[in-house]
């Protein structure tokens, strides 16, 4: 095996590790793209939940309001 030989494996070797991982850096992304994409779902989940539980609230303060009101009369 001489040292151009040596050197042009070398060379493929670097290449292939290279690509390999530019492939792992690319799979992570999408792992954390889904992830963003989960964390997202949920806080967009609980902050609905938040809504409907602040709306519910409101309506039954509204409710409670009217009761008083028509029971002073």
């Amino acid at each position: 095996v001489t040292t151009r030989q040596t050197v042009a494996d070398w060379h493929i070797y670097l290449r292939l590790f290279y690509d390999w991982q530019r492939e792992n850096e690319e799979r992570e992304n999408i792992k954390m793209d889904e992830e963003e994409k989960r964390m997202r779902k949920a806080l967009y989940e609980e902050a609905r939940q938040k809504a409907e539980d602040n709306a519910r609230r409101k309506a039954e303060e509204v409710k409670q309001k009217k009761n008083v009101i028509i029971g002073d009369r």
